[in-house]
């Protein structure tokens, strides 16, 4: 009975066949008396005819291998979720948390999916009893771990802002009590989920979904407590908005450790990176460049608020500089020279006092008639600035003396001009040339004033640190002009043209001249809409300008939503507003506030201002910069005696290296490449002792533009 029977004995050995397959094999080959048997003889199994009962044994057999692949899967379920655990950390507070979410949510949807197409299948009814009980634990499941990952993210995110900072427990007493009872709730239900033999065992514990959401709910009202609180600090000290929330909190629950405060202070301020205090009490400021500024009265943190304490920073800062002007002034009045007072007194001070002084000369030159004096003086003055820059070693020191030659080259050029013209062309052009006067009968705030052609400003007095000052070129003046035209206009101002023409620099270099503060939005993919609209709200109060760099580069959707809130704005300096409404929040609207926009041709379709902005923006032209007079101021301040010979050559060399070479991404023979180039020359002048400026230069560009063709 068994010769011929070898493969049907061996499906019959499969682990696929299980008892209810038996039985049903038997009933079917009519031996009634073993269905109901869960054991059997290999002569039972003989006695049903193996070999007339073949394609029954081979149906039963697909079938069971088909339903064996469901058993398989539901079996590597039992096995992990009966061995799960949760993956937990010690958190600072005592309590225990977890650490790793995703492996757990991961198994639990993908489970669940599986589960779900099991469904599908004709044999599914086998499993159907334990397949259910399994998909309702991990669905309970599923829903508790993400309710449970949501409170104990915004558990973690309080704690560290009420839980622990003494500061803040005692500004918001209420919130730290509500947050320390549901502190107490959340460590009773996470002692009995991990006291539990696996992780799935936390869907057996009682009301557990009920007192997650509960918890949560709580935490969101705190958290939207703490946002409306956040929101009253913006509005108490503007300068709030340029921190996000997360910082804001930092900052406030450091107290007075000034130490800790510093770090936030470029982000509000931009040019201040650093602190002189001892204990609590602010002495004096330091720049990103590492510049120190003397306050003239001193600042305790102690026992006030924090935007009280930066208010009075805020004014000191000002009527230190205001001051400082003032004797600075004096001392030029009474003939000392101005390379005498580069230790005493800060960059920002020195440009003033320089800018104000040869105002003042060249005015009365013209009553005179007498420029050749004028010219002879600044002359003087230059050169001994140029020495003094060859004598300095300190990095601080001689980018402090190149800012201030720029602007010694630039009284020199204008007094030059005109002295080789007719009185009447004179006044014409001394008429569009920014010029600085300072009046000692006002207040310190209101003494500098700023007058470009018919326009007159006040200067803001906001500190600018030592910044890389631009080279006055014929397009640069004729932005100043273009951009104080619109602004006394009440428009915006938009500059458009090729990137690397300084569309940005120049309204900065503006923003220095009249001390405003001045904050960039690069408009890139990455652009945070919400952010900006924070920002715009700090801008708007603080009295800021605003820049949007090269606007065009936003997706559509993005530019439409940011040009509704540009337009408020606009439409309120335009006609006058005391308050704007930004996404439902009203603030004061500061009408020293300015906004501008870049924009570049480059990006096809969209290169220029949206409809809803042209009628508040006043546009104007920057199609290429002025690198032949930039290229030469540098090298004259570098000291090259060939400097415009020189200028005119390598000015030369990048137009044709622009005109002749392919377009790739790795070549740049623009501005920024000439400037990188120029300022190569002064590493290597000092480096070496060659002498010949030619050979420098020519250094430089190989050092600079060969490794771009490698």
């Amino acid at each position: 009975e068994v010769l011929g029977t070898e493969e049907i004995l061996r499906i019959l050995k499969d682990p696929s066949l299980k008892i209810r397959h038996w039985m049903y094999l038997f009933k079917k080959a009519g031996r009634g008396n073993l269905e109901n048997s869960s054991t059997f003889s290999f002569e039972s199994v003989l006695s049903i005819g193996l070999k007339s009962h073949e394609t029954l044994i081979k149906e039963l057999f697909q079938r069971a291998q088909k339903e064996y692949v469901l058993e398989k899967s539901l079996a590597r379920m039992r096995s992990f979720w009966t061995s799960a655990q949760y993956r937990t950390f010690n958190h600072s507070s005592g309590l225990k948390l977890v650490g790793e979410w995703n492996s757990l949510i991961q198994a639990c949807t993908e489970d669940l999916e599986e589960l779900q197409s099991m469904k599908n299948s004709i044999h599914y009814k086998y499993f159907e009893t334990e397949c259910l009980d399994l998909e309702e634990k991990l669905t309970v499941l599923s829903n508790l771990l993400t309710e449970w990952m949501e409170v104990q993210f915004f558990w973690i995110d309080l704690f560290g802002v009420i839980g622990k900072n003494k500061e803040m427990q005692n500004l918001l007493s209420l919130e730290s009590s509500k947050f320390q009872g549901l502190t107490a709730d959340f460590k009773s239900l996470l002692t009995r989920i991990f006291s539990l033999n696996n992780a799935i065992d936390a869907v057996h514990v009682p009301e557990a979904m009920i007192i997650l959401k509960r918890i949560l709910e709580s935490l969101k009202m705190i958290k939207s407590s703490l946002n409306d609180f956040l929101e009253q600090q913006r509005k108490l000290f503007p300068k709030f908005y340029f921190l996000g929330n997360d910082d804001l909190l930092k900052f406030i629950g450091a107290g007075e450790d000034l130490g800790k405060l510093v770090g936030f202070m470029p982000k509000m301020y931009g040019t201040i990176a650093g602190f002189d205090f001892k204990g609590t009490i602010i002495e004096g400021i330091y720049s990103s460049e590492g510049e120190h500024v003397q306050l003239i009265r001193k600042i305790n943190v102690s026992s006030i608020r924090c935007d009280e304490w930066l208010s009075k920073l805020d004014n000191e800062m000002k009527l230190t500089i205001a001051e400082s002007v003032s004797t600075c002034l004096s001392s030029l009045k009474n003939g000392v020279q101005f390379s005498e007072l580069l230790d005493s007194y800060i960059f920002q001070t020195l440009l003033l006092s320089w800018q104000i002084f040869w105002t003042g000369a060249i005015n009365e030159s013209f009553n005179k008639a007498n420029f050749p004096q004028v010219i002879t003086s600044i002359e003087r003055e230059t050169a001994e600035l140029i020495a003094e820059l060859e004598r300095r070693s300190k990095p601080i020191e001689k980018k402090k003396l190149r800012s201030l030659l720029i602007e010694c080259l630039h009284f020199m050029d204008v007094t030059h001009r005109l002295n080789k013209t007719s009185l009447q062309k004179a006044r014409l052009i001394w008429f569009n040339t920014q010029k600085f006067f300072y009046d000692h009968n006002r207040d310190p705030p209101e003494r500098i004033s700023i007058s470009l052609a018919d326009r007159v400003d006040l200067y803001g007095f906001a500190y600018i640190g030592i910044p890389e000052r631009l080279v006055y070129t014929p397009t640069l003046q004729k932005g100043y002009i273009a951009l104080s035209e619109a602004l006394h206009q009440k428009y915006g101002g938009c500059f458009f043209g090729p990137a690397g023409t300084g569309k940005t620099e120049t309204v900065k270099s503006l923003g220095q001249n009249l001390g405003r503060i001045v904050v960039v939005f690069n408009c890139d993919d990455s652009y945070d809409f919400q952010s900006m609209a924070r920002l715009m709200m700090g801008i708007s109060q603080v009295g800021a300008w605003g820049c949007f760099d090269e606007f065009n580069r936003l997706d559509e959707n993005i530019m439409s939503a940011v040009s509704s809130q540009v337009e408020v704005v606009q439409n309120a300096l335009a006609t006058g507003k005391k308050e704007i409404d930004l996404m439902g929040t009203s603030a004061t609207l500061n009408h020293t506030t300015a906004l501008f926009i870049t924009l570049n041709p480059d990006y096809a379709g969209r290169s220029r201002l949206p409809e809803n902005l042209k009628k508040k923006f006043r546009e104007f032209s920057i199609k290429k910069s002025d690198n032949d007079v930039i290229a030469g101021v540098i090298l004259e301040i570098l000291g090259f005696q060939k400097s415009k010979e020189l200028s005119k050559k390598v000015v030369k060399l990048f137009n044709t290296l622009t005109e002749r070479c392919s377009i790739q991404k790795h070549y740049d023979f623009g501005l920024r490449t000439l400037k990188k180039t120029l300022k190569n020359c002064f590493d290597l002048f000092n480096s070496s002792a060659e002498n010949n400026e030619e050979l420098i230069l020519v250094r430089s560009l190989c050092q600079v533009i060969l490794p771009t063709f490698c």
